[in-house]
């Protein structure tokens, strides 16, 4: 199972990431393969521009 974890703060390392690592810690430690995408480092899309 893959648990995809979006990080939507503008803040990198706020404390909604902090309990988004946390909680992907724990998947992995279940057995899941995790990963993490963090909004705030992604470059905006326009197909327009």
């Amino acid at each position: 199972m893959l648990v995809l974890g979006l990080a939507g703060s503008p803040r990198c390392g706020g404390n909604s990431e902090i309990l988004l690592d946390e909680a992907l810690d724990s998947a992995a430690k279940a057995g899941a393969a995790t990963e993490k995408i963090a909004l705030s480092k992604q470059k905006p899309y326009n197909k327009h521009l």
